[in-house]
């Protein structure tokens, strides 16, 4: 597994910033062994949460992604086709532009993750219904699950077997659309390339932070120009968003409670609450626990990932303003996914452990 966060030792100055913000104990280390503290990392447990990028006054601690490789693999005419998160909407003004830009430079297809988060929220209902779990923890969120297999490993079964919205996409591109191309994702997470690299779905994880700087150190420019994604627009997700910015989520998970009010849906966005929460599960201590916990490490949700472009910093979780009746007037809940029915196969969006 790669090391997503790294330090560079000759910008630390052993402040321990990182230390005081880091949501795992032990993941970050004072080195008192010479005249100049540093502050090392423990590969085994950090989760690449990202909050010690953002506590660093100095620039010592960087991550890595596959932004270099992805330009260079373009340029020498890889055909390959990329996958958008939805935040991308929101980090950058100019997303259209930016979007033609790459399919000038030889992108092969480029489709919005919202087709994934309406396949993942069909698998969730479908394998709620055939296997009726008493507690599931969805996983587009990489740190969440890092935590859980790391330091809570008594809650892995608790850990969906569905796969990310970002990997339902990519499995739809190749077992429905049958694209022999390699697959890139625009993400505001680092962490992703771990996700990515358990499953070999995706190629590369290019996050909005290293494209900004990639365009910044090649002066380029970005021409206005006209876009639009090559699928079609994810049913679902527009339904669900017209309800409340907590579907915004991009796990879209939310959406379930409109469909089966039965089922309880909670979020939980945010280093310093989600990772309370989860080991006060692991302690037996959480009651009433929901059969669907949407659990994200940023706040705000994975728009304000570490990898992202948003220069504002969210401070309060977002507010969920839940309108099941105007949801009950524009989808009918018993045909929602009958189209899905027809067209995907449950198996192929969960993973094996999902059976057994």
């Amino acid at each position: 597994m790669k090391h997503i966060i790294k330090i560079d030792d000759e910008k630390c100055r052993g402040c321990t910033n990182c230390v005081r913000v880091c949501p795992v104990k032990d993941a970050n280390i004072t080195d008192t062994s010479s005249d100049k503290p540093k502050v090392r990392i423990d590969s085994n447990k950090c989760i690449s949460c990202g909050a010690c990028l953002r506590a660093c006054p100095t620039g010592a601690r960087f991550y890595s992604d596959d932004t270099e490789r992805f330009f260079d693999d373009l340029e020498s005419g890889e055909p390959i086709a990329l996958i958008v998160a939805p935040a991308f909407k929101e980090n950058f003004e100019n997303w259209r532009s930016i979007l033609a830009w790459l399919k000038t430079k030889g992108a092969f297809a480029i489709i919005d993750v919202s087709l994934g988060i309406e396949i993942c929220t069909w698998a969730h209902i479908r394998y709620i219904e055939r296997y009726n779990p008493t507690a599931l923890i969805p996983q587009p969120c990489p740190p969440i699950a890092q935590y859980i297999e790391k330091h809570c490993p008594e809650m892995q079964s608790d850990l969906s077997p569905v796969y990310s919205p970002i990997q339902c996409t990519s499995i739809y591109l190749k077992k429905v659309l049958k694209l022999p191309e390699k697959i890139s994702a625009l993400t505001p997470c680092p962490a992703k390339t771990i996700e990515f690299e358990e499953t070999n779905f995706v190629s590369y994880n290019v996050t909005f932070k290293k494209l900004l700087a990639y365009l910044t150190a090649h002066d380029i420019s970005i021409p206005d120009a006209i876009f639009e994604f090559d699928n079609l627009a994810a049913v679902c997700s527009n339904a669900c968003t017209m309800a409340s910015d907590y579907i915004k989520s991009v796990s879209g998970i939310g959406c379930i409670s409109f469909i089966y009010s039965t089922i309880k849906v909670d979020k939980v966005k945010s280093s310093e609450n989600v990772y309370r929460y989860l080991d006060s599960v692991s302690r037996k201590e959480a009651t009433d626990f929901p059969v669907l916990l949407d659990a994200l490490n940023c706040i705000g949700g994975c728009s304000n990932g570490p990898g992202g472009n948003l220069e504002k910093s969210y401070t309060q979780q977002m507010t969920c303003k839940l309108n099941d009746g105007a949801i009950e007037s524009n989808i009918e809940r018993a045909n929602l996914f009958s189209v899905i029915d027809n067209m995907l196969q449950l198996t192929d969006y969960i993973k094996p452990s999902g059976f057994s």
